[in-house]
């Protein structure tokens, strides 16, 4: 098909109209195949979506750069009617997909969903700038991954490429928190963060563990939902200091696990990381381990504990009379 020209208002409109036709007229025809296989139907529908979704980022990156990314953003949430937050973002999200070509064409093609192709354009922005993505290799995996998944696969493939960029990565990581909050129509609130890594898993540990308290003084026959607990906590603590209800001075501490190996050959620490694999660098071990307690364990090839060791000491009835001897006292 060759260019249209659109500068005139009719040639526009009659334009349009023949698009909706041709659309309206495909979605009758799928509304027609009826409930006969409605799990191939699924994923015709989806490979629709993801093509839908590459031309509107297309759409998007070129608007923004012809008439700035301020007025992309005026035109998604005054003419297509997006609040302020999802048009700033959908214009950010269209700039960075440009930069990832083959991404993007697998979006256009339909063979991935917008999400993989979101998080695969993400993830070449942070990537260290001497270790860029390997856009075919996420490609790969995103065509065989859910999005859920596939979030893992990409936190791994970054955490391969930082080597000992670690540390500035961190630091674009930190520079990119952000808390917001939002009041819904009916009066509610709607709360959005992004943390880096360490702080999302000490928010993490410190809401589990103040949900799991008030799991524990519950009526067995009046449970909240999970989510209700959650939110209870994040309140307690927030406003309270506390998780139990209770206001007190300060919050309680919480127990955020941070594994590290013992290189008994080069006799040192190696390899620090947090429970879901996330590595820290040495300046994050070395602030945590200021209040950490250190629980030593010896595990074998296949990561079966062979011997797990105490947080503290304590000793027992007869060494405490030895231990009174020596010292003259308790």
């Amino acid at each position: 098909m060759t260019d249209l020209d659109l500068s005139n208002a009719g040639t526009a409109m009659g334009v349009a109209a023949r698009i909706l036709a041709s659309f309206d007229a495909s979605l009758a025809g799928l509304r027609a195949l009826g409930d006969e296989h409605l799990e191939e139907q699924l994923q015709l529908v989806g490979r629709c979506e993801s093509r839908l979704a590459a031309v509107k980022a297309e759409k998007i990156a070129a608007l923004a750069r012809r008439d700035g990314e301020a007025r992309a953003a005026d035109v998604l949430r005054n003419d297509v009617k997006h609040s302020r937050g999802s048009a700033k973002r959908q214009v950010q999200e269209a700039g960075r997909l440009a930069e990832v070509p083959k991404v993007a064409q697998a979006l256009a093609e339909g063979t991935i969903t917008p999400q993989h192709a979101r998080l695969i354009a993400e993830a070449a922005e942070q990537a260290p700038t001497g270790a860029p993505i390997d856009e075919n290799e996420l490609l790969e995996a995103a065509e065989q991954e859910p999005v859920d998944l596939f979030g893992r696969t990409v936190r791994d493939h970054l955490n391969e490429r930082s080597g000992d960029d670690l540390e500035e990565r961190r630091k674009r990581q930190r520079a990119q928190r952000r808390l917001a909050w939002k009041k819904q129509p009916d009066g509610m609130f709607e709360l959005f963060g992004r943390f880096d890594p360490v702080t999302g898993s000490r928010i993490e540990t410190a809401i589990s563990a103040a949900a799991n308290r008030l799991w524990h003084a519950e009526d067995p026959k009046k449970r909240p939902t999970p989510q209700q607990r959650l939110a209870d906590a994040l309140e307690l603590l927030v406003t309270r200091s506390g998780g139990d209800g209770k206001k007190k001075g300060t919050a309680p501490g919480v127990d955020l696990l941070v594994i590290v190996d013992y290189d008994i050959l080069a006799g040192r620490l190696a390899n620090p990381r947090l429970v879901d694999g996330t590595p820290l660098s040495a300046e994050e071990l070395l602030r945590l381990a200021c209040d950490a307690n250190i629980l030593p364990a010896i595990f074998d090839q296949k990561s079966r504990p062979l011997w797990l060791g105490r947080g503290r000491r304590h000793a027992t009835k007869h060494q405490r009379s030895v231990l009174a001897a020596r010292d003259k006292g308790c």
